[in-house]
Parts: structure tokens; sequence; C-alpha cells
């Protein structure tokens, strides 16, 4: 998801690939990325060291770990946090996070098959 994120940003001008950092495990799964001038990181304190929005895009089962992974390296008053993770609670990332400004980010499918 994080991956699809990232080059639709740049469709839309957005960002330019400088200005994002894609943060995975698997760095060699990003080489396409890091091939068109996006950061790529490992390290989740390094991906986010310098970033304002952080966008969390993985699956539901994996977010307990991201949270606990980043939670130390997050300065609530400076950065904010997007979820575009299914079915979680902004109320309970933001109790993860130490209260960080965090926001649902809701596909144009998933907002319009709340509204039936």
């Amino acid at each position: 998801m994080g991956k699809a994120l990232a080059r639709d940003w740049l469709r839309a001008s957005r960002f330019t690939p400088a200005q994002v950092t894609v943060k995975r495990r698997q760095t060699d799964r990003l080489a396409d990325l890091y091939q068109k001038d996006y950061t790529v990181r490992a390290d989740s304190a390094k991906a986010i060291a310098t970033s304002d929005l952080i966008m969390l895009a993985v699956q539901p089962r994996q977010l307990a770990s991201l949270l606990a992974d980043i939670a130390p390296h997050i300065d609530a008053a400076r950065q904010r946090v997007g979820s575009v993770v299914s079915n979680a609670s902004i109320a309970d990332i933001r109790g993860a996070l130490d209260e960080a400004r965090v926001c649902s980010i809701l596909s144009a499918e998933r907002s319009s098959s709340r509204k039936t």
C-alpha cells in the first residue's frame, strides 16, 4: 500500500520522489522506487526522522508492531500521522503515539461504501 501511495503522489504532482521516504524491512522490494530517487529505508527511526507527515500503510496485523517501533521517535508537536490501515482506531493510534496528531485517510472506494 505504501508503495502505491508513493507512486500516486508522484503522478498527482503532490510530491517529488526526493520528498518521499518509503520504509520497508526488505528494501530490495523497493529497488524500483530507489532508482527513481525516492528515499528508501529499512529503519523506522531513520525513515521518520525528518518527516513532517508519516503515513501508516500496513496490514492491520502489522500495526501494533509498527506503532511500537516508531512511538519513541515521533515528535508529536511537529509531525502529523495519517493512516490508511483498515479498521484501525485513530484513538488507539493516538494513544500509542503519545497523542500525536493522527487522521484517517479514506480511499474513495471506502468512503463511498460507508455512505450506503
